[in-house]
C-alpha cells in the first residue's frame, strides 16, 4: 500500500512492526449456528427474557464478521465491521473486541486490530479509519478525527486483562510505541 508523503521524519521503531510485512491468509468464518452452543451462557434466573436479547446480540455480531476481498487490499486479518459501511474504525473495533473476547475461540476478534497495525505509516501514524474495499486510509494525519491515540493500547490491555493471553503484547508493543511517539 503506498503511503502519502507528509512532512514527518520516519520513525525507526516502525521497522519493528511485524504486521507491516504480513499478508492475508484466508481463514474461514464459522456460521453462527455452528458455534452458538459453545459460547458462554449467562445465568439470569430472574431475567430469562434477557437471554433472547443476549443471543440476538451475538447473532448480529456474527453477521458483521468479514474476510478481506481482492487479495486483502492491505488488510492482514479477518475483521468485524460493525457499521457495514466498508470502513473499519478504531473506535468501533476497540469496543467490539471487548465483547468479542468471549467468542475468541471461534473468531479472532482482536486480530481486527492487526489491520490497523499493518497500515502504520513510516512515521508512526495509524489512521482511525480503513476503507475495507480499497485498503486506503479514511482520514489524514492532519484531520483531528484521523487518529485515536489511546484506543489501540486500551483495547489490547483490556483484551489481555480479560483473557490472560500476553502473547500479543510483545507483537503490538513496537507499533504502539511508534504510534505514541508520532
Amino acid at each position: 500500500m503506498p503511503f502519502l508523503e507528509y512532512p514527518y521524519p520516519d520513525e525507526p521503531l516502525v521497522e519493528k512492526n511485524i504486521f507491516r510485512q504480513q499478508s492475508y491468509t484466508r481463514q474461514s468464518i464459522p456460521a453462527f449456528v455452528e458455534i452458538k452452543e459453545q459460547l458462554p451462557v449467562p445465568i439470569l434466573p430472574d431475567h430469562i427474557d434477557w437471554l433472547e436479547m443476549y443471543w440476538r446480540a451475538w447473532e448480529i455480531v456474527w453477521a458483521k464478521l468479514h474476510q478481506p476481498k481482492n487479495g486483502g487490499n492491505g488488510l492482514v486479518s479477518n475483521f468485524i465491521d460493525v457499521s457495514d459501511n466498508h470502513v473499519i474504525t478504531m473506535w468501533d473495533v476497540a469496543f467490539a473486541v471487548q465483547f468479542g473476547a468471549y467468542g475468541r475461540f471461534h473468531f479472532d476478534f482482536i486480530s481486527t486490530l492487526n489491520n490497523f497495525y499493518a497500515h502504520q505509516h513510516p512515521y508512526g501514524f495509524i489512521c482511525n479509519q480503513i476503507k475495507t474495499e480499497s485498503g486506503e486510509d479514511g482520514l489524514t494525519p492532519f484531520d483531528p478525527n484521523g487518529t485515536g491515540p489511546s484506543l489501540l493500547a486500551w483495547a489490547e490491555w483490556r483484551y489481555f486483562r480479560t483473557t490472560g493471553d500476553n502473547s500479543r503484547l510483545t507483537q503490538v508493543f513496537w507499533p504502539l510505541l511508534a504510534y505514541h511517539k508520532w
